[in-house]
């Protein structure tokens, strides 16, 4: 992950962040999912050790609790669709959460 430290006020910083990934910096964006069909933490953690390893996926996080995933990825590498895609193979039902 490439790091990058600012000085100045929150428009300076906002700014910067837009400058650094028109340049290249990763483009990561996070989304919560409500996950349906988790019966125990082996479910839970089949889903983030799959999301984990796949190529964009920053961090994958899932409580069974509450039956919310939250992803963040590289919308360069990888998107929404493929990210459902994968928790459905994996024999789950990924829903937007709103």
């Amino acid at each position: 992950m490439k790091r990058f430290s600012l000085i100045g006020d929150e428009t300076d910083v906002v700014e910067s962040i837009r400058i650094w990934n028109y340049f290249g910096g990763d483009v990561m964006t996070t989304v919560e999912l409500t996950i349906q069909g988790m019966h125990c933490s082996a479910c839970s953690e089949r889903i983030v050790r799959r999301l984990s390893s796949a190529p964009g996926v920053a961090s994958a996080k899932v409580d069974l609790e509450s039956t919310v995933g939250e992803f963040t990825f590289d919308e360069t590498k990888i998107d929404i669709a493929e990210i459902k895609r994968i928790i459905e193979m994996l024999g789950f039902v990924a829903i937007d959460k709103g």
